[in-house]
């Protein structure tokens, strides 16, 4: 929140692109960004659709720069440990750029991070729940930031802060996150995209 106001993206047709070619990952994230638009609010769709771009990201720098294009990308960092900025025991960080005045979210970029465990897309649950991380797991979570929600204090919500290794039950939506994104989206119309709405 800024000023009062809820953080939202005003643009109902949003890109993001991914930092890689495992076309598991890419539909693994896809998933993640599904469970979210895939929401009714009071019967009615929830007036956002998301679409991954097919270009994969060519940076691993999340930055918005207000005088050229942008992307929202998400990334996996390698070098997380060299990042004295980024928390040690996080899985992702999601940073999100908005407008002071309005919070209206301009950018918004995924950093996730691959060396607290085995960084993998798991079943219905991890094979080896001491180590395996579920991508889908991480990404619904942080999806959630994307889109301008905060961590909720509600247990079992996806919107919880923390998350164990091997868990997959973030993946799925319950009330409480539904309602939060209702909030703050469920008085936009459905989105009516076409191919050239979506642009970085």
């Amino acid at each position: 929140i800024t000023d009062g106001l809820p953080l939202r993206w005003e643009r109902q047709c949003i890109t993001y692109t991914v930092g890689s070619e495992d076309s598991a990952v890419r539909d693994a994230v896809d998933r993640s960004f599904a469970t979210w638009t895939e929401v009714t609010c009071d019967g009615q769709p929830v007036g956002l659709s998301l679409r991954q771009t097919e270009e994969t990201a060519q940076c691993q720098v999340a930055e918005y720069n207000s005088n050229a294009p942008n992307m929202n990308a998400i990334l996996f960092l390698d070098d997380w440990n060299d990042h004295d900025e980024l928390p040690a025991d996080a899985f992702a960080v999601t940073l999100v750029w908005n407008l002071k005045d309005t919070g209206e979210i301009v950018d918004a970029d995924m950093l996730v991070n691959p060396t607290l465990g085995n960084l993998t897309i798991c079943g219905q649950q991890c094979a080896d729940r001491n180590n395996d991380i579920d991508i889908q797991n991480v990404v619904t979570h942080e999806a959630g930031h994307f889109l301008g929600l905060a961590h909720s204090d509600v247990p079992g919500a996806t919107m919880s802060a923390t998350a164990p290794i091997g868990q997959t039950e973030k993946r799925d939506l319950i009330d409480d996150d539904r309602q939060g994104l209702c909030a703050i989206y469920g008085d936009l119309p459905p989105a009516m995209c076409t191919d050239k709405d979506f642009v970085p």
